[in-house]
């Protein structure tokens, strides 16, 4: 009795395979698989691209305006006492054309600065 179950159970199995696989029943199915499987393998490929090299090499043009977002950066890191946020984090500030400090600059050397960064005396820095 059990092989029999076994038996009719690998058949249904196979059937359902075969439906999946084959499509023979639907025209023009497999086309859009493919292609949606295509389209799939070049999103990935731009999002790993993007996090391994860099947005900034992939995509060029979209480099932007960060000055804003690097001052919120450093009040935040002030606000919450972050002496690592404050005083060690190298950041990158670009005004959209340039970059004017390129990943070896933190908060506490942005003080004074065009950039805008106000000095923190909650934190102290070695």
């Amino acid at each position: 009795m059990l092989a029999e179950l076994r038996k009719e159970w690998n058949k249904n199995i196979f059937k359902q395979n075969n439906i999946i696989l084959h499509m023979n029943n639907k025209r023009g199915d497999t086309n859009w698989v493919l292609i949606m499987l295509i389209l799939g393998v070049i999103v990935l490929v731009v999002l790993a691209g993007g996090f391994v090299i860099g947005w900034n090499k992939l995509l060029p043009w979209l480099s932007s305006n960060n000055v804003e977002t690097v001052v919120t950066q450093c009040q935040v890191a002030c606000t919450t006492n972050s002496q690592y946020g404050f005083c060690s984090q190298n950041r990158t500030v670009n005004d959209g054309e340039n970059e004017l400090y390129k990943n070896n600059i933190t908060c506490a050397q942005l003080v004074g600065t065009s950039v805008g960064v106000v000095p923190c005396p909650q934190v102290i820095c070695p």
